[in-house]
């Protein structure tokens, strides 16, 4: 599982495109949880309110990235099935290790144990298909 952060202003094409600008080392279908970054949210809002599986990752020849988000990047993470979550969750709430997922990159492995404690709580189940408007 990876957790992707970005921003206010990129979180709806990264939505609507199930797209980002990063290069993980992963596999196709593994989950990536969106997170929108901390210091841009509403009080009470909670950061992750999307997952999408990986399709995967390649070089943005195109300038595909420009197209999108009117700034290019190097490479280009291409996903599938990017929905709300019926919970949004901090992960800084969920998780059971003392990793900081705060500092550093805009994306993280997510600790195996944290993933576990993210599915026992039902933190991946999508929102009802009437809520995605």
């Amino acid at each position: 599982m990876l957790l992707f952060k970005t921003s206010k202003d990129t979180l709806p094409a990264v939505v609507m495109f199930a797209k980002h600008v990063q290069r993980p080392s992963a596999a196709p279908g593994e989950v990536i949880l969106i997170a929108q970054t901390r210091d841009e949210l509403q009080p009470g809002q909670k950061a992750i309110q999307f997952r999408m599986e990986l399709l995967g990752i390649h070089g943005d020849s195109k300038k595909e990235s420009n197209a999108i988000w009117g700034r290019s990047w190097n490479y280009i993470v291409e996903g599938y099935n990017c929905l709300p979550l019926k919970t949004p969750f901090d992960i800084a709430d969920v998780q059971v290790t003392n990793r900081n997922y705060q500092q550093g990159g805009t994306f993280f492995h997510v600790d195996p144990k944290d993933v576990q404690a993210i599915v026992e709580g039902r933190y991946l189940e999508i929102a009802p298909p009437a809520s995605y408007v």
